[in-house]
């Protein structure tokens, strides 16, 4: 099985060319074989984005930012991080994983803290 890590370089806040940067790898590794495409830690929002965390619509923004690369994946899984709402006790939100395929997310999976809640 052929696993592709997809070496991108997000920016902080730029949703729209984060999530066409990321596609770009996808349907690269995809077109050159890859089962699974790897994306970096928090790659739909940009790493690390410390205080937009207070604002709703950045966390929203990142949210849909996950569903449209949930709708862009086919047959070859894509797994990226990204801010997720936190539904349990704890911080507001969590440093996340999701696996997408078939233009739907999978599974998610979460971290306990994000980069800017400690060091």
């Amino acid at each position: 099985m052929k696993i592709a890590l997809a070496q991108i370089n997000t920016t902080v806040g730029d949703f729209e060319r984060n999530v066409a940067a990321i596609i770009r790898a996808y349907h690269r590794a995809r077109d050159e074989g890859a089962r699974i495409v790897v994306a970096p830690e928090l790659a739909t929002c940009g790493y690390p984005p410390r205080d937009l965390l207070a604002k709703e619509h950045f966390v929203d923004a990142n949210l849909r930012a996950l569903q449209e690369l949930a709708a862009a994946t086919h047959d070859t899984a894509l797994v990226v991080g990204y801010v997720d709402r936190n539904q349990g006790s704890g911080r507001p939100y969590t440093n996340s994983v999701a696996l997408l395929r078939g233009g739907r997310i999978v599974a998610r999976r979460h971290k306990s803290l994000l980069p800017s809640y400690d060091v």
